[in-house]
This record gives structure tokens, sequence and C-alpha cells, in this order.
């Protein structure tokens, strides 16, 4: 899953690294540049065996992460491309074009010039789950880190989408709002902000109260 646009991702992976996004022991992810162009490339750091294994049936997570980026974009769905996938040294290695900072870190962060600008990401934020809800996908990861606000409209783009399933039960569609309010609580939005982004999803009351009431954690944090 390459081609003569980009450059070679084996390439990439040995250029200087400019900022590590995430570091554990599932995946690593981090910027570098290629002839003032910036990309992000994630590692996933498995035992290689594995990795191998998993890549030679076609059901290593970055080929399902890649291919389930093709499909949501097909849909219309906002996931940001991945442009190479390739197995380098037993590990599998994913390559995207840096398009902006991640939703959780620039509302966290405070990066907004004005009350106008956040307000313009928190309602692109709810159109986007509003969306989601209806089109019958659930992103079980769908926390504000894995949103990234793209440089050059400020359009909300969908990262790490390897876990999103086909499932319009009510009980998982909650559950993806759940995850994104608790995120959206450690990023330091207030109760008003995330009812507005609740309501604006189209969440009736019920559902509301009970988002309320039943607050999902995270396992990473953030």
């Amino acid at each position: 899953m390459c081609n003569d646009t980009h450059p070679n991702l084996t390439a990439l992976v040995k250029q200087s690294v400019k900022e590590v996004y995430k570091q554990d022991r599932r995946s690593r992810v981090w910027l570098v540049e290629y002839h003032g162009k910036p990309y992000v490339i994630k590692r996933f750091e498995y035992i290689p065996l594995r990795q191998i294994l998993g890549w030679i049936i076609g059901l290593h997570p970055a080929q399902i992460e890649a291919r389930r980026a093709t499909q949501l974009i097909k849909q219309g769905l906002p996931a940001q491309p991945i442009v190479a996938a390739k197995l380098i040294n037993g590990k599998a290695h994913l390559l995207t074009e840096f398009a902006g900072q991640q939703a959780y870190q620039e509302l966290k962060s405070g990066n907004f010039a004005s009350f106008a600008k956040r307000k313009q990401i928190l309602q692109a934020i709810s159109r986007l789950m509003r969306k989601l809800i209806t089109s019958g996908w659930v992103f079980r990861d769908c926390k504000l880190s894995n949103m990234i606000i793209s440089d050059k409209d400020r359009s909300i783009k969908l990262i790490d989408v390897g876990s999103f399933k086909r499932n319009c039960s009510r009980r998982r569609r909650l559950n993806m709002i759940r995850i994104l309010d608790d995120t959206a609580k450690r990023a330091n939005l207030s109760r008003a902000e995330r009812l507005r982004m609740a309501i604006s999803m189209g969440l009736n009351d019920k559902e509301i109260r009970e988002l309320a009431t039943n607050p999902q954690r995270t396992s990473t944090g953030y």
C-alpha cells in the first residue's frame, strides 16, 4: 500500500524524529520530515514473530487499520488516509501525512485565539459524532486523542481507526459517546460544553442522563 507520490516508508523510518506523540508497549507514533514535508509514522511494538504471522494471513492490526481507513473514506467518513503500510524488521509500520494536532492536546492546552474558535471546533466534533451515530459504525476507541484538527480547514479527521465496527446497538453507541465524554472531561471541557455537545449529537434526555450517571473510564487516560 504505497504509491509514487509519497517517499519510501523504509527510508522515512531512518529520518530524525521531530516529535514523539505516543510510546507504549503496543505502539510508537512519531513525526518526521522529508524534503520539508511532515509525515507521521506508527509502529506496532509487540512480538515480531506474531506480527509476521499476522501479516502473512492479512490479519495484522496495521492491515486492518489501513483497510478500515479506506472503507470509511469511501463511505464519506473523515478518516485520515493511510498512504503506506509495510512490515520492516518484523514490525508493522503505517504512514500518514501530517494533518494537524490532536483535538485532546489542543483543547486541553487552550490553543485557541478566541471562544468562537473553540466553539467552532466543538461543533465540528459534535457534527462528526452525529454522523457516526447515524452511520451504523461504532468507534470503540472514540477519544479526542484519536481526532485531529486539520491545519488546512479546521475540520476533524479520525485516526487509529482499527477499532471501528459495524454495530447499531444503542448500548454500543452510548458507550462510544461515554468514552469521548470522559476524554472531554480530561481535556478540561466544562459541563456546559459537554452538555451542548451531547445535545448537538442528537442524544435525547434519557441518554444524556445515562451519560451523566454512568461515566466511562478510558484505559489510556486520554
